[in-house]
């Protein structure tokens, strides 16, 4: 994978780049899917990794991009931080309740 191989190689320009921009696209999609209907934080994940997987297979299909395994698990990623930001902002809206 290459971000793995980036860290080893102590290369943390642009592939670090890529990698914090990837999960940031996916924290959206975590934060807003569990305010439609109320979901566990592995369903949230588990959309994301569907998701992004049906975004890589349309780039390896349709040549515009590149399919890449990195992109799945850094999705599935910000999927995960993106619910887990909306249940810590929900508990401290109902803190102040």
């Amino acid at each position: 994978m290459p971000f793995w191989r980036a860290i080893r190689n102590r290369h943390y320009g642009l592939s670090t780049n890529r990698s914090v921009l990837n999960m940031l696209l996916f924290v959206p999609f975590g934060y807003l899917l569990p305010q439609m209907k109320q979901l566990k934080w592995y369903h949230v994940a588990g959309l994301g990794f569907i998701t992004s997987l049906m975004i890589e297979t349309c780039q390896l299909v349709f040549r515009f991009g590149v399919f890449e395994l990195d992109d799945l698990v850094k999705n599935t990623m910000g999927a995960a931080l993106g619910w887990l930001l909306y249940a810590g902002l929900e508990q401290i809206y109902k803190n102040n309740e």
